[in-house]
């Protein structure tokens, strides 16, 4: 495989390519089980305003949709990644 100066390196990138999407499927199954495991307690409090729940709502509802989209894009790239990898191998 080429780097970007223009040689050839066999191990080009390493394990190391891996780490950010990986880093960041960690981080939306993080976020998941938190909210499993009662991070949306906070939408429970007796004496908060209809109008901050209404906030939270909104502010978690965009916080799942982004999360979502980071796990399909970095399931993607790490899929990308090993195909390439498995390619270069044959």
């Amino acid at each position: 495989m080429e780097d970007r100066i223009g040689g050839n390196r066999p191990d080009f990138g390493g394990k190391a390519e891996f780490v950010p999407a990986a880093a960041v499927l960690v981080g939306v199954c993080v976020f998941w089980l938190a909210g499993l495991l009662g991070g949306l307690a906070v939408l429970h409090s007796p004496g908060a305003s209809m109008i901050s729940v209404l906030v939270w709502l909104y502010i978690m509802l965009a916080a799942v949709a982004l999360s979502v989209v980071a796990a399909a894009l970095s399931i993607f790239d790490i899929t990308r990644r090993l195909k390439r990898r498995r390619q270069g191998l044959e």
